[in-house]
């Protein structure tokens, strides 16, 4: 959960109105040094993977905003791209006009100097990826306590500036931060390079981002930054602004805290250099063009793509194929139009998988969709044809009986002979009979002298087939077996309805066709699962029978549905429709929360609280409907707060308090961002010496699968250290840690009076004592043995001379 972060005291870069020079020893950085520096480090490729990508990116590069303005300057007459060396630390007081609170760069235009010529992308078009950010910088760690070097990703359309200087803010939201804390010195002499691996893609297509930096720690330690600025003037009075041009007006966002004539000039936002050539001498304002940051970009493209298939590919006139757009990349619900090249008849053509009945000839289909916002695609699926026109096949009497209403005449005891009679493409041809009781697999089907129906099957040398039927019926004998039910639904019982023409004195036998059978005129039957059966009834008169078969497609759906196993309340979450059939089904879902019924076979929800939910899918089909229920219990938001100090000194307890809104039920987890972490509603830690400076503390509730946090800044100050000023090396106390006793040894002791005090770390004296005038050495003896364990200072103090030493009592 990322939250909006105010940084107080800044103001965006612009031409400022303030007189000042920049120092006489500004450290200037050469064109052969900077190229050396810029060689130490290769910045070549992005250093991110691509494989959770929804398709390939469309190019990746280095924003190098400082080589632009280089060229650029090296094309104008008389102008120099000059770049120094800047100081970055936070809250820093100065008067050198050098020292930035901290340095940020904007970048929204898209320019790929590395090309010939330097190409240019529309940001609006493309998704950024932020793979890497090159660096180029000198730190030198003095002290030997912590600097905190803060690295931050701004999403640029949400930057503001509220207030007035001295009081102004920079608001926005912060998308990506990481950060160096080091007592060490990342490089002391020279400038260097570092690579900071970011591997973040911007939220939304045509976001631009803002880099910026931070350094925290004390003012010995230096960190310093290049910038660059052209020595050229757009008008009379101001420098001339960058190539590339931000929303801001200028690429460089900075603060420069300054300090003239004993006044505090908060927000002064220029820097102000001798004037060059090429400006009056009256109007000398210049402002930073460029930090040389590098960001290393991968612009990802996202178009709906289709890439329609056709199964199987290859089919015989008259056959049905299966029809899918296979689309991609689609942004929302997609709208389908599919077309056939010669009028195959398609089964919806506004789906993403229709059927299609194939006809002679090439059979080719298009397909366009279109998504939600208005992108689309249009490609085709092609279905080779085999065996020429197909095959056909119809079925004849062999003994000249002639067929009525294909129907074939038998009499009782006797027999007839049916032969199949194959058309167009019937080379290869094979056979194969239904109906009976030994169907054969030749041309003709002889002795036939059971009353049924009968089929046969051909196919080609090239997989085509064809199907015709006839029924062998008694003569004389009206045996029109039917049987009625309009919506023949799996777990249904189906009525079946004899409307033989002569129903008494016939017994009649009836075949469901999935393994159970029954005697009567009008039974009933419930089929378990859906398919087609095969009904057959037979009717026996005194050992004349006759029979009928006839085809029953029975509907039905085994619903189910998968439910994630954490649902969050304000958090879209996917249901998988695992029915055993969503081909043509209608399904409806109801959630429990009064947001009303949705259609489709999967879908997705959100439920905007916490509660206990009973989700039902509704699967129908002609008739016919079948349902699943399952319930799903969502947490309440907890509201995750806390209350924390702004900073507190080292090796002191500190509290932090859980105000979030709900605590029952769920699990905090307090992290303090120096590697130590605790759970509990409420927490107390210590900081040790080795954690002082910025810290990050961050409280994670979870229930349910659910977690939600939030993070505050605490910053833990180092306990001052002996600091003497006019002891030199004369001043030794000992032990340290003690058990009570301590000695102050003082040598070559010159002073009229000697205060002694020993302070708790919240200021309180709890021990004093004085000294009066003495020459040479000095010995005292303090018995803290009253004291309780802990951290304390002692202080000595005369009139010239001042030492502070942080002692431990461990009884």
């Amino acid at each position: 959960m990322r939250q909006l972060i105010t940084f107080l005291l800044v103001s965006v870069c612009s031409i400022g109105l303030l007189q000042a020079q920049i120092p006489d020893n500004a450290e200037k950085i050469s064109t052969q040094q900077w190229n050396q520096i810029r060689s130490q480090v290769d910045h070549s490729n992005s250093n991110s993977s691509n494989q959770s990508l929804k398709q390939p990116p469309v190019a990746s590069f280095p924003l190098d905003y400082d080589s632009l303005d280089s060229r650029a300057a090296q094309n104008q007459t008389g102008v120099e791209y000059q770049r120094f060396a800047w100081n970055l630390q936070n809250g820093y007081q100065n008067d050198d006009n050098l020292t930035l609170d901290w340095g940020a760069q904007v970048y929204d235009s898209l320019v790929d100097y590395t090309s010939t010529p330097p190409a240019s992308y529309q940001l609006q078009d493309y998704s950024v990826r932020v793979d890497s950010v090159l660096l180029f910088l000198r730190h030198q760690n003095i002290s030997g306590n912590n600097d905190t070097v803060v690295f931050s990703i701004w999403e640029t359309n949400t930057v503001g500036i509220s207030g007035q200087p001295p009081n102004q803010e920079l608001t926005g939201d912060v998308y990506w931060r990481d950060s160096i804390i080091t007592s060490q010195s990342i490089s002391p002499q020279q400038f260097g390079g570092i690579i900071i691996p970011v591997d973040t893609l911007m939220p939304a297509q045509g976001q631009s981002f803002t880099f910026r930096v931070d350094v925290y720690g004390d003012t010995v330690n230096t960190f310093q930054v290049i910038a660059g600025s052209a020595t050229s003037c757009v008008d009379s009075c101001g420098s001339r602004p960058s190539v590339i041009q931000s929303q801001f007006g200028a690429n460089s966002l900075y603060y420069v805290n300054l300090t003239i004539q004993g006044q505090n000039l908060s927000g002064i936002n220029s820097v102000v250099f001798p004037g060059p050539p090429t400006c009056p001498n009256s109007c000398t304002n210049f402002s930073v063009q460029n930090f040389a940051y590098r960001p290393y970009v991968t612009l990802i493209q996202n178009q709906i793509q289709v890439n329609p298939v056709a199964n199987p590919d290859t089919a015989c006139p008259g056959e049905t194929v299966q029809l899918n757009a296979n689309d991609q990349f689609a942004d929302g619900s997609v709208v389908y139009s599919w077309s056939s090249s010669v009028g195959s008849q398609l089964s919806d053509p506004t789906v993403s998988n229709p059927t299609a009945k194939i006809t002679s000839g090439t059979n080719t289909f298009q397909v366009t969709a279109v998504d939600n916002n208005g992108n689309g695609d249009t490609a085709t699926a092609s279905v080779t044809v085999v065996g020429e026109n197909g095959i056909t096949v119809s079925i004849d009497s062999a003994n000249n009986t002639t067929l009525t209403n294909d129907t074939v005449g038998l009499t009782c005891g006797g027999s007839v002979d049916l032969i199949a009679s194959p058309g167009n493409t019937t080379t290869g041809a094979t056979y194969q009979w239904m109906g009976g009781n030994n169907p054969p697999t030749s041309v003709i089907y002889s002795g036939i002298s059971v009353p049924d129906m009968y089929s046969v099957e051909v196919e080609n040398q090239f997989g085509c087939t064809a199907k015709d039927t006839v029924v062998v019926a008694i003569e004389g004998v009206n045996q029109n077996v039917s049987f009625t039910n309009p919506q023949p639904c799996a777990g249904d019982q189906i009525q079946f309805t004899n409307t033989s023409s002569s129903q008494s004195g016939w017994s009649f036998d009836w075949e469901f066709g999935d393994g159970s059978s029954t005697s009567g005129t009008n039974p009933t039957h419930t089929y378990s699962s859906a398919g087609t059966y095969q009904v057959k009834v037979t009717a026996d008169s005194a050992g004349c029978m006759a029979a009928k078969t006839d085809s029953l497609e029975v509907i039905g759906n085994s619903v189910s549905f998968n439910v994630p196993s954490a649902v969050c309340p304000g958090d879209q979450f996917n249901l998988t429709n695992t029915s055993s059939n969503t081909s043509n089904w209608n399904f409806t879902w109801t959630f429990g929360d009064n947001s009303g019924p949705q259609t489709g076979t999967n879908i997705s929800h959100t439920y905007s609280s916490g509660g206990s939910y009973e989700i039902e899918l509704q699967a129908t089909k002609s008739g016919c409907a079948y349902n699943a229920t399952d319930s799903v219990t969502v947490p309440n938001d907890p509201n995750v707060d806390f209350t924390a100090p702004d900073s507190v000194l080292e090796g002191n307890s500190v509290s932090f308090t859980n105000t979030s809104g709900t605590l029952s039920g769920w699990t905090f987890t307090w992290d303090f961002g120096d590697g130590n972490s605790t759970q509990g509603n409420n927490a107390t830690h210590t900081y040790s010496d080795n954690a002082t400076g910025l810290q990050t503390v961050t409280l994670t509730a979870e229930n349910m699968g659910c977690t939600f946090e939030t993070q505050k800044n605490i910053f833990v100050k180092d306990v001052v250290g002996i600091a003497d000023r006019g002891f030199d090396n004369d001043l030794t106390v000992f032990p340290n840690p003690t058990t009570g006793g301590l000695t102050v040894d003082i040598q070559n002791a010159e002073y009229n009076n000697l205060d002694i005090a020993v302070y708790n770390l919240q200021g309180e004296a709890v021990y004093s004592e004085q000294v009066n005038k003495t020459d040479g050495q000095v010995q005292l003896q303090l018995d803290l043995s009253d004291l309780s364990n802990g951290m304390y200072l002692l202080k000595l103090q005369s009139s010239d001379k001042i030492a502070t030493q942080k002692i431990t009592l461990n009884k």
